[in-house]
């Protein structure tokens, strides 16, 4: 019977981690890593008939086998008169590229994106069956990942542990950054709207006294006046407090000119803190936007 077997079955890769059973115009997709049970594989080809899972090696299979306790052994998916074969070789490599994962991830979950980006280039060091060790990642990110502003080689998992402290350090200032920033707003919205109700009532009394007190005749100096002492408000405010208005909002010219107040006032690290904004969309920029080769 595994005679037969063996000369009438089709072999399948594990791409993907996972394995497509190609059964006729409904192929099956069935994820293949260290937690998967026989009992799963059954239940993805529960609706098709005479299904049966057996070691080529004779070891026993029950539903509740694990997959990552077949290693050195591979098994026959028997669906009607066709056998599909798992090969050992490919059952280890997606195995214990799994178990890598896992360990990466409870050995420091921080680093699951370093290790997600360069995961599909494991194999050209590990060997098909053999383990994957933290080193194997090391040294594939500094063989293939060229330094950046003059650096021959960046150490990845390093420079993740830099974003940490960068993140950490920008958490921990953020609430204080956020009170001084509430303030500046809300200090820069009052001026402005301040303005303009002045402006309501210069043109409401103006409106009024050249059309129903007096009239035009009479206004008309007073309305130049007014626009004259607008206009050197406007400049002194600018020339005493260093507030250009020139190509960018009014607004944000006076949220960032109280920002640095109140930064001052509450003895608040203002340039330190967008320092620390800086190197961090710099640094995870750098990796987003590095192309693996």
């Amino acid at each position: 019977m595994f005679v037969k077997r063996f000369f009438s079955h089709v072999s399948l890769n594990i791409i993907n981690d996972g394995v497509t059973i190609p059964i006729h115009g409904s192929p099956i997709f069935i994820p293949i890593h260290s937690t998967t049970t026989i009992g799963i594989i059954y239940d993805y080809l529960k609706k098709h008939e005479n299904l049966k899972i057996e070691s080529l090696e004779g070891i026993l299979i029950s539903k509740s086998t694990k997959i990552s306790e077949l290693q050195g052994s591979s098994f026959i998916i028997q669906i009607g008169s066709l056998n599909y074969k798992i090969e050992t070789e490919t059952l280890n490599s997606s195995i214990t590229k799994h178990l890598f994962l896992l360990n990466c991830h409870e050995m420091n979950p921080s680093k699951q994106h370093v290790v997600h980006k360069y995961i599909q280039k494991l194999d050209k060091i590990a060997k098909p069956g053999g383990n994957y060790k933290k080193e194997h990642l090391e040294i594939l990110i500094n063989e293939i990942v060229p330094r950046k502003k003059k650096r021959d080689r960046f150490d990845a998992l390093e420079l993740n542990d830099k974003i940490n402290y960068l993140f950490s350090e920008i958490q921990r200032l953020k609430p204080e950054y956020e009170i001084i920033s509430k303030k500046a707003d809300f200090k820069a919205l009052s001026l402005l709207w301040a303005g303009f109700w002045v402006t309501i009532a210069q043109m409401a009394y103006i409106g009024i006294g050249s059309y129903s007190i007096w009239s035009w005749d009479v206004m008309e100096a007073q309305a130049y006046l007014i626009g004259l002492a607008n206009l050197t408000f406007g400049m002194w405010y600018s020339l005493s407090s260093n507030v250009e208005f020139d190509n960018t909002a009014i607004y944000n010219r006076l949220y960032l000119k109280n920002l640095e107040q109140y930064s001052e006032k509450y003895n608040f690290d203002l340039k330190g803190y967008r320092s620390l904004q800086e190197e961090f969309r710099s640094i995870t920029s750098e990796i987003t936007s590095e192309e693996v080769e």
